[in-house]
Formats: C-alpha cells, sequence, structure tokens
C-alpha cells in the first residue's frame, strides 16, 4: 500500500474549512512542516491576521491592505492547502471572467471526484481581491466577524498569478467546494483572496490530485467545534461576486 500510495501525487492540509469558520483560528502546524508537504497553494495565518499564498515554494502574508510580506518559518497556521506542483495539463485563456473561467476548466478535468491545483499566469483588466485584519481572541464564528475586519480592493491592468485549488462537493466540509484562488501580482508586492475578476489573457497549468492527507488540529478549541456547520456560510466568506 505505501509503495502505490507514493505514486499518487498528494494534496496535504491542515485543519479543514469548517474549523475555520468556526471559530478555530489557532492551529499546531507550523509553516517549516507544511514546507515538507508543498511549494504551491493557499491557506491563512493564527487568528486569521491576514491571507497565505504559496507560490514558488515562498509563504506570503498579505495584510488587510493586500500588502506581501513573508512569516517566519516558525509561525503555526489554522488552516492551509499544499501540493507539490507538477502540472499534468495546460490550457490558454482568453478574455474570462472568474463564472466563465469556473466552467471552461472544469471541462478539462478527467474526473469531477480528483482534487486539483491550479496556476493561472495572466494579464487582469481586473482582479477584485480580499484580506483582513486580525481576529480578536473572542473567538467568534467568522460570519460574524469577517465583515467588520475585511477589506475589498481592487488591481486594474496587472499581470499576476492566481494560485487556487479545485474541490468536489463531496469534500465540502474539509475544503471549499470548486476552484478557491488566492492572488500575487508578478512584482509580488500585492494579494489576498481572490472575489472575482476579468482575466484579458493567460495559460493555466493543471495539476490532478488523487491523494490527500489531512491533518486535524490538536487543540481544545477544534474538540469543541461543531463541524457539521458551514455550508452557507462558505459561500458568504469565500465566494463573493461584484
Amino acid at each position: 500500500k505505501e509503495q502505490f500510495m507514493s505514486k499518487k501525487q498528494q494534496i496535504y492540509q491542515t485543519g479543514t474549512i469548517n474549523s475555520l469558520i468556526n471559530a478555530v483560528y489557532d492551529g499546531d502546524t507550523t509553516i517549516n512542516e507544511i514546507k515538507e508537504h508543498g511549494d504551491f497553494g493557499i491557506g491563512t495565518f493564527e487568528m486569521m491576521n491576514g491571507e497565505m499564498i504559496i507560490c514558488d515554494n515562498v509563504y506570503y502574508r498579505a495584510d488587510e491592505h493586500g500588502k506581501l510580506t513573508t512569516k517566519d518559518d516558525d509561525t503555526t497556521v489554522p488552516f492551509a492547502v499544499v501540493s507539490k506542483f507538477v502540472p499534468n495539463l495546460e490550457v490558454g485563456l482568453n478574455n474570462k471572467t472568474f463564472e466563465e473561467l469556473e466552467v471552461f476548466l472544469a471541462d478539462y478535468f478527467p474526473s469531477k471526484n480528483m482534487i486539483y491545483s491550479v496556476r493561472i499566469e495572466g494579464t487582469f483588466n481586473s482582479v477584485l481581491l480580499r484580506s483582513e485584519a486580525c481576529q480578536p481572541r473572542t473567538y467568534r464564528k467568522l460570519n460574524e466577524t469577517m465583515p467588520e475586519l475585511q477589506r475589498t480592493f481592487t488591481q486594474e491592468n496587472v499581470e499576476g498569478t492566481l494560485v487556487g485549488v479545485w474541490f468536489p462537493k463531496y469534500l465540502e466540509q474539509l475544503n471549499v467546494p470548486g476552484f478557491h484562488f488566492h492572488y500575487v501580482d508578478k512584482e509580488r508586492t500585492t494579494g489576498g483572496h481572490v472575489f472575482n475578476f476579468d482575466l484579458k489573457k493567460g495559460h493555466a497549468y493543471i495539476q490532478i490530485l488523487k491523494s490527500l492527507q489531512v491533518d486535524l488540529i490538536d487543540n481544545d478549541e477544534f474538540a469543541r467545534a461543531d463541524l457539521e456547520k458551514g455550508g452557507e456560510s462558505i459561500d458568504q466568506l469565500e465566494k463573493q461576486r461584484n
């Protein structure tokens, strides 16, 4: 079995999207430990202190203004999903909104039951982004605090990289179903969670992932959280379109 599993490209995750939504804001896995599993992916930091974008093995943090910095390797995180990015497919793109791209790229997936890492290098007419200030340690649920803490901002006429994953709906309690993108600009100075975009042209690079490793968080918040709740909150928090 071990030999068989090693042949599959794997995606690694710490925490779950439902644990994050339900106020599990402290993690028990460090950036250094996550680096063993991948060089490409998305996540967040303790107390939702900004958006995490992992691109070319650099672990960026976008603050509430979208400014990119890096964090120390001993920083722990409550949610991240990463892979060692080796794409299987390349697709040319022209004149696509987020919704149009979702439909277009999904047609290239050999199965809607697998997981995919997706990298898009492109020129954008606009990109609508979100990041957020650090959560206060009240441990209120994300849908109660995010509207007060998040900042949205638009980048226009820019080149950059969408860093994303696609999860099937049957795994929606683990991760956001469908496409979930974060963004870094070409200069690696600005980034955040992607709400929407207008892509002028670019290329998508798709990695097919057939193995999933999930580390659950070993702390009191995770042990007590009601992780059966979350579906409507995910759409509200992660998939705004305007």
